[in-house]
């Protein structure tokens, strides 16, 4: 399945070509002079890794692009930064590519005050998310604001120590949840992946090393699974469209381990480690809700499962939204996590609703799309989105 592509884009062609490619019908005039204009107001500016700012830009634009929403929020990848060097410049935005590109632009630099004034110390995270949230009427202020700060994350190296560990804490407690709000899952996983390596790298190598030896341990037992689930599908008929092994996020292995197996101020051992059962796994897309139980069926009785590592959450979803059924059975004398879903559900868990939003919105041709975007995310939460 389709997996986020973190690439830098560092020419207005290449966007250009990539917003050609989309499945939106872009204004491609209009992106290139929003690069035009971005380009004389950050003239000869260099990013703290000693990049040009104009890749900053393009890459935080092409992100966008890559979820598939609509020319406004590529346009305002492309400006985010604007008003951060002149505040005046508003006006001069509206005028130049509307209301509506003027309003997010407003709405960014008010998230980003906020968010550089937040406190990760003194004061409490969730009630700041639900401030920003609360402060927002188009959902695509925060799809930006997630998307210039993906493009971050992955130099928080070039940052002086406070700085990097203000901006990691930053990121694992204000922006991976919003992800998780907003079923970005894959924004999600990143962002923690990055910010926990960033804030505690002897813990984060410990996991990761961990995972990647049991991976590697046990490949020919996870193919050998992965071969059973396929032949599954062709003797009773089921549309598997993908069988891929998967491993569990590190920074969710930490939390779990600090949930379940950690006293305060205990460090992490390879024992605690080998209590984790679902570090290794398999995800399974199948064609319709039905064939997802008809495929845990089969799975319970040709394997022993783990009761208490059972969740279905296509019956009762997240409070994100998320759906799908997790089961871990013994493989032999390896635990291994099965995860079965559609392929409707796996887009909207690893990308949330924004390209189905984006698309709709394109096609509508809508105006009034910062009302539309709000009730769309709600009534996706809600399971009624079409």
């Amino acid at each position: 399945m389709t997996t986020f592509d973190l690439s830098e884009v560092h020419t207005i062609k290449d966007l250009l070509g990539q917003l050609e490619a989309s499945k939106i019908d872009h204004d491609l005039g209009k992106v290139e002079q929003a690069f035009d204009y971005a380009s004389q107001v950050h003239a000869g500016e260099l990013r703290k890794n000693g990049d040009p700012r104009s890749y900053h830009l393009l890459t935080t634009a092409a992100y966008l692009a890559r979820l598939n929403l609509d020319t406004t929020s590529v346009i305002c990848g492309l400006l985010h930064e604007v008003l951060e060097k002149d505040k005046t410049k508003l006006t001069e935005i509206d005028n130049k590519f509307g209301t509506e590109v003027a309003f997010i632009i407003d709405g960014l630099t008010n998230v980003k005050y906020q968010s550089e004034a937040f406190d990760t110390h003194n004061e409490d995270p969730a009630n700041f998310r639900h401030l920003i949230m609360n402060s927002v009427d188009d959902i695509r202020v925060l799809l930006v604001r997630l998307a210039n700060k993906l493009h971050n994350v992955q130099s928080l190296d070039v940052l002086k120590p406070d700085r990097k560990q203000s901006q990691a804490n930053k990121i694992l407690l204000i922006y991976a949840p919003l992800c998780e709000y907003l079923g970005l899952g894959q924004f999600q996983s990143i962002f923690e992946t990055l910010a926990f390596k960033a804030l505690k790298p002897e813990e984060y190598k410990l996991i990761s090393d961990h995972i990647a030896k049991l991976g590697k341990d046990l490949r020919i037992e996870i193919d050998a699974l992965a071969k059973q689930l396929s032949d599954f599908g062709n003797k009773y008929n089921l549309q598997v469209h993908d069988i891929s092994s998967r491993t569990k996020n590190v920074y969710s292995t930490y939390r779990k381990l600090k949930r379940k197996c950690l006293q305060p101020g205990e460090q992490i051992t390879e024992e605690h480690l080998a209590k984790i059962k679902d570090l290794l796994g398999i995800r399974v897309i199948v064609e319709t809700v039905e064939q997802c139980y008809v495929l845990l069926g089969l799975i319970h009785e040709n394997w022993k499962h783990l009761p208490e590592e059972f969740d279905d959450y296509i019956s009762k979803p997240k409070i994100s939204g998320y759906k799908s059924i997790h089961t871990v059975i013994n493989f032999g004398e390896t635990p291994v996590e099965i995860q079965i879903r559609t392929s409707e559900m796996h887009e909207y868990n690893e990308f949330g609703p924004a390209s189905h939003i984006a698309y709709k919105l394109q096609s509508q041709n809508n105006q009034k799309a910062d009302h539309t975007w709000t009730k769309d995310l709600l009534k996706w939460k809600q399971g009624k989105l079409t």
